[in-house]
């Protein structure tokens, strides 16, 4: 990773969150929750939406893995393909997966002592983040990744 991208990595994920404590950082899920949620209810029923949602899942359930290393559980060095809701799965079931996935982050996070807030866990595309900087990736993830619904 060159300098500009970890300045970029940086500016984005570790600036806005210096100083917090996890829970701090961690409200914004849960204010993001139902802004999420909506946008999953209210989105077509078809093929390209449902990968959308399966993704936002499938990334969260994955970040969770990295959050439990602040638990003290081993570092799983993997792809977030092995946390990715099947593409089977029932379209009535996204919306109550996304919700029982995001409380399950927000119970991790609720785990965390506030002085793992600065501890490294690696992300495999932005290398070595914070605690925090993993919980706004987080947030940052499926808000965004949200947004590409259509109704």
């Amino acid at each position: 990773m060159n300098r500009i991208q970890r300045w970029i990595r940086w500016l984005i994920l570790e600036s806005g969150v210096r100083g917090k404590t996890p829970m701090q950082v961690a409200q914004r899920l849960e204010r993001s929750r139902n802004q999420v949620l909506e946008r999953i209810r209210s989105s077509s029923r078809n093929d390209e939406n449902h990968k959308v949602i399966t993704h936002i899942i499938g990334i969260e359930k994955w970040g969770q893995q990295r959050l439990r290393c602040a638990l003290g559980e081993p570092l799983v060095q993997e792809e977030y393909n092995r946390y990715r809701p099947a593409l089977s799965t029932p379209w009535d079931e996204l919306a109550p997966l996304f919700e029982q996935t995001r409380a399950e982050t927000l119970a991790i996070v609720r785990q965390i002592d506030p002085s793992r807030a600065k501890q490294m866990i690696p992300h495999n595309a932005h290398g070595e983040i914070s605690v925090n900087a993993w919980i706004h990736y987080l947030n940052l993830h499926a808000n965004i990744e949200s947004r590409r619904l259509k109704k």
